[in-house]
């Protein structure tokens, strides 16, 4: 699908929100992945564009429930941060999902694109029976397969691009090219593929994950926003959630340029992180996709890049 049409394929979520001046936003990252970092500012410029704002936007961490009621009424509609992180690999978000979907049983809750992925089937049943019991539940899905599985949490589950398509159009680019990115993943969605590039590196090549490329400033300015929400949760004041809000957003608005610069001083990338490869067809570069250990990027490529000029997946 062409960049254009995909950024364009996002609005089909606006008529999901009943009020534009009745919205909040739930779940953005004040950690440094950078692939959610891209997700955050892709949502963040989505709402700009589309007139939509956002009345409280709050981590999960110290979230209160107590403090949401107090912006709820019955035009409210709750946005959740997308990205790959449904399912029982990364339990910290899952559960705070739960919460939230339980705390809020007769507030329109939005699950903004994600990819599902579950272990355990007992974790996966017990999921659905948490999220099951709430009236107005809609998720979004980046591809068929996490269709299948959202479709167990609700009737209203929907194929959607990753929101940092919404990014289209408005990064910089580097005036001088040289050489091939590898941003290649390191944890637990590593793969046969990855391990044989990474097994077999050139000295000329770069290889990098997103950890690597980050700073020192970087790991100073999160803890100190997460110094800020958890003083503001622990005080109840809610203006310290706020200022840790504006400061993060700007600075992590930075990073993203920082970044776009960064890939764009290479004539080519190829890439294990989702984000890698949404990052590079961004910017308008050539890149090959890997895949992750359960499908992740080869069911993204194969529901919305694969036309792209320039990309392709390497598949084992």
């Amino acid at each position: 699908m062409h960049q254009n049409n995909l950024k364009n394929k996002l609005t089909e979520i606006l008529p999901f929100i009943k009020d534009k001046n009745e919205v909040i936003f739930l779940d953005y990252p004040v950690y440094l992945n950078v692939g959610d970092l891209l997700i955050y500012h892709g949502t963040e410029n989505f709402f700009k564009e589309n007139n939509i704002n956002i009345k409280l936007r709050r981590s999960n961490a110290r979230y209160s429930v107590k403090e949401i009621k107090k912006y709820i009424n019955p035009n409210t509609v709750i946005l959740m941060q997308g990205g790959g992180n449904f399912g029982d690999l990364y339990p910290e978000f899952q559960k705070f999902r739960q919460d939230v979907v339980s705390s809020f049983p007769d507030t329109r809750i939005i699950i903004l694109p994600q990819t599902a992925f579950f272990e355990n089937e007992h974790e996966l049943n017990k999921s659905v029976k948490s999220f099951g019991a709430h009236k107005d539940l809609i998720i979004f899905s980046r591809d068929t397969r996490s269709l299948s599985i959202f479709k167990k949490f609700t009737s209203q589950t929907f194929l959607m691009p990753d929101m940092a398509h919404s990014l289209w159009g408005t990064l910089p680019k580097s005036q001088k090219s040289k050489g091939t990115l590898y941003l290649i993943r390191n944890d637990k969605e590593i793969n046969q593929v990855q391990r044989r590039l990474l097994e077999h590196k050139n000295g000329d090549d770069k290889y990098v994950d997103w950890e690597d490329i980050l700073t020192s400033k970087d790991l100073l300015m999160r803890k100190l926003c997460r110094k800020l929400d958890g003083i503001g949760g622990v005080t109840n004041l809610s203006v310290l959630k706020n200022i840790s809000n504006v400061i993060w957003y700007n600075y992590t608005y930075k990073m993203v340029q920082r970044y776009a610069l960064y890939f764009t001083s290479h004539e080519k990338v190829v890439t294990s992180r989702m984000h890698g490869h949404i990052f590079s067809c961004l910017l308008s570069l050539p890149n090959d996709v890997i895949d992750n250990a359960y499908g992740k990027n080869s069911g993204y490529f194969k529901e919305w890049t694969y036309d792209i000029d320039g990309t392709k997946l390497l598949e084992e």
